[in-house]
């Protein structure tokens, strides 16, 4: 018996197959490829006739279905909406796709290369959106992504994602004593963030080849490091920059290993904190070393997962990147939200931490790092599976053109959202009532619902 998707009359329909359950939404007509002009410049832009779609009708949205720019109901009388801070505290990844949209509807973020992050297919094939039956997360093929962990909110979680496995796996296989160091420079108000970054990396770099850490990592067998630099904000004392290093000694570090390692390195990084125009430091403040597990290291550039009072702050006063993006899409979704920090300042510190940090490189390692990873990616027998490590059973193809509609109309993400959410048949239907043109969705979309696992 055939299964329909939603309420009658419904468009789709799914028919019943011995293998699987196929839905073949495409009509292969064929799609205007020009025409577009400057349509879908952001996010939340209005369709405009010269969209690259065929469709005999107009497009338009339902206002009604849900408020507010990122189609999150706005908030109540209390503060915000009990919906926006459930999310907030619990998905992570769907977080991430708004703070995406709301920078960019809002004109932080410009260039063209993240604006267009997943909206562009690769060699003009379909969109394939895989749903894991159990967990109901989506992943996608066939984007072109920007590939930025610091601008882009999305693919930074995915590539963080991938590193922080990396980095497990090193630890696992070289069975190191670890030790964190970090490298820090001292700030003010006044300090602009792209000085502090070169004054930092220059001193680092030289660092790097000065004896006295070449006698360290002899001293202790320096097997392997990893390094990243971090960026956080105060309304008090302005950006604040450091690095961290992950490293691996083959020697089994004492406390009083840690207390010898520190003494001999800070003077080193006084100096040429001093040589490169830099603040005097104390070692206090400068530079610190701890003996730590890997569990630690990154978790700073996730998103914060709870939405708490508007005095949340990071150490001692200053907001993480990830906190004041989240921040931002408090703003950008309940227009009442009133946070310590004012939405204008907001957007002008991601502004300018996105215009500095864009192009540099993230996670530098060091030692036999790479040659680890390497090893430790022959020698494994877990099938290839995509980042999200899920299995592709049921899957929505989506016409190339067609999807870029989506996403430029901000319509793309939630479509996402609806099938982690929701049943195909649902989320079908909720497109439908977005877009007002069941012609144009089965003329762009087909779903292939995978036969279920048999025991």
């Amino acid at each position: 018996m055939d299964r329909v998707f939603g309420d009658t009359p419904s468009i789709l329909k799914l028919h019943s197959s011995p293998r699987q359950e196929v839905v073949d939404m495409n009509h292969r007509s064929k799609i205007s490829h020009g025409g577009q002009g400057d349509f879908g410049k952001n996010y939340f832009s209005i369709p405009t006739p010269s969209h690259p779609v065929k469709s005999s009708q107009n497009l338009t949205e339902d206002p009604s279905t849900e408020s507010g720019s990122l189609g999150i109901n706005g908030s109540n009388s209390n503060g915000l909406d009990p919906g926006l801070e459930k999310l907030l505290n619990t998905d992570r990844w769907n977080i991430d796709r708004y703070i995406h949209q709301s920078l960019i509807t809002e004109g932080v973020i410009t260039k063209k290369r993240y604006t267009d992050c997943m909206c562009k297919t690769v060699g003009g094939k379909e969109v394939e959106l895989h749903i894991n039956p159990k967990s109901k997360r989506v992943s996608t093929q066939n984007l072109i992504t920007c590939k930025s962990v610091w601008v882009c909110s999305v693919c930074r979680s995915r590539l963080l994602s991938q590193k922080s496995k990396q980095i497990e796996k090193v630890v696992e296989k070289s069975k190191t004593s670890n030790v964190m160091i970090t490298f820090t420079v001292r700030h003010g108000k006044e300090d602009q963030l792209q000085e502090l970054i070169e004054g930092i990396g220059q001193s680092f770099r030289d660092l790097r080849s000065d004896r006295v850490w070449l006698k360290m990592k002899k001293k202790f067998t320096h097997s392997w490091d990893v390094r990243n630099i971090e960026t956080t904000w105060g309304s008090k004392n302005g950006f604040h920059s450091h690095i961290h290093q992950l490293i691996g000694f083959e020697k089994e570090m004492n406390s009083g290993d840690i207390d010898h390692l520190q003494f001999e390195l800070f003077p080193v990084w006084r100096r040429l904190l001093r040589k490169y125009g830099m603040r005097d430091i104390t070692m206090k403040y400068g530079l610190d070393v701890i003996k730590t597990d890997v569990g630690s290291y990154l978790t700073k550039w996730n998103i914060s997962k709870e939405l708490s009072s508007n005095l949340k702050s990071s150490k001692n006063g200053n907001w993480s990147i990830g906190d004041l993006e989240v921040e931002n899409l408090k703003y950008s979704v309940d227009p009442n939200y009133k946070g310590s920090i004012t939405h204008s300042q907001i957007k002008w510190v991601l502004s300018e931490y996105y215009k500095v940090m864009e192009g540099r490189k993230f996670l530098v390692v060091g030692g036999d790092f790479n040659k680890l990873v390497k090893d430790e990616e022959e020698t494994s027998t877990e099938p290839d599976e995509d980042i999200f490590n899920l299995k592709k059973k049921d899957v929505v193809f989506v016409n190339g053109y067609f999807w870029n509609y989506l996403m430029k109309s901000g319509i793309g993400f939630g479509f996402i959202r609806q099938l982690e959410t929701q049943t195909i048949p649902d989320s079908m239907d909720w497109l439908l009532k977005k877009i007002k043109n069941g012609e144009m969705i089965l003329d762009n979309i087909r779903v292939v619902v995978g036969k279920e696992e048999e025991d």
